[in-house]
């Protein structure tokens, strides 16, 4: 009997920290869409879009494979926060704000998938997780490379 509470609570710690993690991607994906909308320079705008498209399959794709995997193996995710403000897009008005406020946000989202807790994660899981959070970080990158050379 205390074996299935401990595998409940397990679950439950599991569902918790997934959601977490999963509210912060959904977050991220309409900060990048938003910021898409309203940036002026046409280039940014193509630029973001096409990270926006591509990273929503991704973010499904490893959102799934996390709670699968957590499921499946009954290893708890870890608890990755963030400090950035997904609330206050209002203030970003102009190119340059819309750049440094996508930057932060893409860095924020490497920095998570590079960070020890869910690189422990990965490594205590059998599964494609590597691969989808490589994807990740190589279209941010690529997005961050073709933005850097956009003239504003």
């Amino acid at each position: 009997m205390e074996i299935e509470i401990i595998q409940t609570s397990a679950i439950e710690s599991t569902l918790d920290s997934t959601k977490n993690f999963g509210l912060t991607l959904n977050k991220t994906l309409s900060i990048i869409k938003m910021l898409h909308w309203y940036v002026l320079e046409h280039n940014v705008h193509l630029i973001l879009g096409d990270l926006y498209d591509d990273l929503s399959d991704l973010f499904d794709k490893l959102q799934e494979e996390i709670i699968g995997t957590s499921k499946s193996n009954g290893v708890v995710f870890p608890s990755v926060y963030t400090t950035v403000n997904f609330d206050d897009i209002s203030s970003y008005k102009d190119n340059q704000s819309i750049l440094d406020y996508y930057y932060t946000i893409g860095n924020t989202i490497k920095d998570m998938l590079t960070s020890i807790e869910f690189n422990n994660y990965v490594t205590s899981v059998k599964s494609g997780i590597t691969n989808t959070k490589e994807d990740i970080i190589t279209r941010i990158n690529k997005a961050d490379y073709l933005l850097a050379m956009v003239k504003l």
